[in-house]
């Protein structure tokens, strides 16, 4: 036992110098398993003494940190994004992600703490940029030469909230503000509205008769109902009505796996005309498909039997 104790002891001093365990273990003539146990037994924790070692031997670094030198795009860069471009745009420019300037941007303030380029500065920047300045000018005299919003932003290929946001920050510094609502409409004459009214009753579209005559559709529609023209929709349920159409043929014919426009045209009548009278007897596109599929899959399995058959023979 006393023997076995001073093993023991041994051991755990010649660990403790540093020598690894199959070093011991060949010095003392036992396996490592043994040795592990020993250290086990006493209670001497083999890899904590071996953290402790590479804590002490670990030598620290002597790197010196990198000097962050901005290049002439870095450069750029932050010119740009103080001027008020956005992220995408300078990206865009550079053939690089917005991520990307973000970062560059983000580099270029931790090495310039005296003048950064923060995320506030481009938006108030952006409203006093020349390219916007001259932009918000052009809004303001297509305005004020008629041209709605909607319109505005077609031609410039920005969107009505942002012609918006420019006739906003255009009448803060200018002398005769741009009014948001008032709009110069054209005014029609008689022989216009005679005109207009004559292509309602021919049939002819609203918006087409509005891109026409330069007015909304709203004022089309409201000229030919005070001259008592129903719309299209009672317009085409009363042409039904009052027309003598062979209604259960033309039924009979779309269940039978004729197109609408083939109907139409036997008939005589438009598309939209079939699909009512489709509709209202009850005939429905998924029932005639439905029973098509089924009419194909018996085909189907009576070629299959006949096969079947003559292989047999």
């Amino acid at each position: 036992m006393a023997r076995n104790i001073q093993l023991i002891k041994e051991v755990i001093a010649e660990l403790s110098k540093g020598t690894k365990v199959r070093a011991a273990a060949e010095k003392f003539n036992v396996p490592p398993s043994l040795i592990y146990s020993m250290c086990n037994c006493v209670g001497f924790s083999i890899r904590k003494l071996h953290a402790r070692q590479k804590t002490t031997t670990q030598k620290k670094s002597k790197r010196t940190p990198r000097v962050y030198k901005p290049s002439e795009r870095d450069l750029d860069i932050a010119a740009m994004r103080r001027s008020g471009f956005m992220l995408a745009a300078i990206g865009n420019k550079y053939d690089i992600s917005r991520e990307r300037v973000r970062q560059i941007i983000v580099k270029y303030n931790q090495n310039n703490p005296d003048n950064p380029v923060s995320n506030d500065i481009p938006r108030a920047a952006r409203h006093t940029s020349p390219r916007i300045i001259e932009r918000r000018e052009v809004v303001a005299k297509m305005r004020r030469s008629g041209l709605s919003q909607i319109e505005i932003g077609k031609q410039l290929n920005i969107s009505p909230a942002v012609v918006k946001q420019d006739i906003d920050h255009y009448n803060e510094t200018a002398e005769d503000p741009v009014k948001h609502f008032v709009v110069v409409r054209r005014k029609l004459s008689l022989e216009d509205q005679e005109k207009i009214v004559d292509a309602c009753k021919k049939g002819v579209f609203s918006r087409v008769l509005a891109e026409q005559f330069g007015v909304s559709v709203g004022r089309i529609c409201h000229l030919s109902r005070r001259a008592g023209i129903p719309d299209r929709r009672h317009r085409l349920r009363s042409a039904i009505s009052e027309t003598n159409i062979n209604r259960e043929a033309i039924s009979k014919e779309y269940a039978a796996g004729k197109s609408i426009k083939e109907i139409a045209r036997e008939h005589g009548i438009s598309v939209s005309a079939v699909r009512v009278i489709c509709f209202r007897a009850g005939v429905h596109r998924k029932k005639v498909a439905k029973k098509k599929k089924v009419k194909v899959l018996a085909k189907r399995r009576k070629a299959k039997i006949k096969k079947a058959k003559k292989k047999c023979k």
